[in-house]
């Protein structure tokens, strides 16, 4: 192993906060007592031991082509590591029986340095395939922070699940960082963790996969965030999870979690319906007009926002001027939502031959309750 190796992610890795925990490598302290909060340690340890390997093999596999989907050459390495580590970690929970487990009132504790014993084997055959000296290599962090996602459901983050988000070199050693003389976390890698572990975890009634329309369809190019709270926070998880795997935490962790999601305008194209939903109940439905595709003129697709709200106001092209009542505009103050009191009929197939000039029309009727519903600054997704 060379410290300070050119390593394969570059520099764009997650930094580590040093000063938090550089004390500790430097006096050589690895392992700290086990604390699991206020959680019972016996019950939690155990479903933890039972599950990491089928569920952490999953993960990483999820993980490796979260990956590779979203990120370049390097994030297929890392991801390539995290199904060795998975490996390694059911070869770790394989030790985890018999003598290698203490008893303590009739339950199995997980034996963590087992598998931080297990993992260090690995890394150091990982060395030696890529051609580096095994002398002196820094242990696995002997860490344990178990995910709490609420309803007896947990995740285990362990030595070679840590392990599987260190950076590598080209030549698939680990990357020693020169300072901290310590491995150091990918971001790639982690993104793809948090990618699959939300696959694993998503809110409750929300789709892992995309954006979920009215009509049942999933429209993979939008966020699912948009319709639900309860999604992990990555950025803070990632910093959190990077310093507990570095000062070695031992403990129960319930996830930080999006805020804000549930209100939004739903356009449907393909259907010509528009819905409204107010913290992820519905209180609109109804059939609308949009942009006239024979003329070219169809609705952009996207994720947008209402940027203000007018009344009685004119809509200005080269060759009309309209009047409308309620103006909610959702790119520039060219295209957005209005009331059409010169259309008689909504939805169908209206928009493909007598469709507006992009716009999206809605019965006066409706904009009449609508308006005084939506706030500026309300998401709006528009979609085919």
């Amino acid at each position: 192993m060379r410290t300070g190796q050119k390593s394969g992610e570059g520099r764009g890795h997650y930094m580590i906060n040093y000063r938090l925990w550089m004390a500790r490598l430097a006096a050589g302290t690895f392992a700290c007592a086990l604390a699991m909060s206020s959680a019972p340690v016996g019950t939690i340890a155990a479903q933890a031991a039972t599950q990491t390997a089928s569920t952490q093999q999953t993960a990483a596999s999820t993980a490796a082509a979260s990956a590779s989907a979203n990120a370049a050459a390097q994030t297929a390495s890392s991801a390539q590591a995290a199904a060795a580590a998975a490996a390694s970690s059911t070869d770790a929970d394989a030790a985890l029986t018999g003598s290698d487990s203490a008893d303590v009132e009739g339950e199995k504790i997980y034996d963590l340095q087992a598998e931080v014993n297990a993992v260090n084997a690995q890394i150091a055959a990982t060395e030696a395939a890529a051609g580096q000296s095994t002398e002196g290599l820094p242990s696995a962090p002997v860490c344990n922070v178990i995910y709490n996602f609420g309803g007896g459901r947990y995740y285990a983050v362990g030595p070679a699940m840590a392990m599987s988000m260190m950076r590598k070199n080209d030549d698939g050693s680990y990357y020693i960082d020169p300072t901290t003389h310590y491995y150091a976390l990918s971001a790639d890698a982690m993104k793809g963790f948090f990618a699959a572990l939300q696959d694993m975890f998503p809110p409750k009634g929300a789709s892992s996969k995309g954006f979920k329309a009215t009509s049942g369809r999933i429209i993979k190019t939008v966020d699912p965030k948009i319709q639900h709270d309860g999604y992990i926070d990555v950025d803070k998880e990632m910093d959190y999870l990077t310093k507990a795997i570095m000062l070695q935490k031992q403990e129960v962790h319930k996830p930080s979690t999006t805020k804000g999601g549930g209100t939004y305008i739903e356009v449907d194209m393909k259907t010509q319906m528009l819905y409204y939903y107010e913290n992820g109940q519905q209180k609109i439905k109804t059939a609308i007009v949009t942009g006239n595709t024979s003329r070219n003129m169809g609705t952009p697709e996207g994720v947008y926002t209402i940027l203000k709200k007018m009344t009685d106001t004119n809509l200005i092209g080269p060759d009309y001027v309209s009047h409308v009542n309620y103006w909610m505009p959702i790119v520039g103050n060219s295209i957005g939502i209005h009331d059409a009191t010169w259309r008689s009929k909504f939805g169908d197939s209206i928009y493909k031959t007598a469709g507006s000039h992009g716009c999206i029309n809605v019965p006066l009727s409706v904009m009449e309750k609508l308006y005084p519903m939506v706030a500026q600054g309300t998401t709006v997704v528009v979609f085919n």
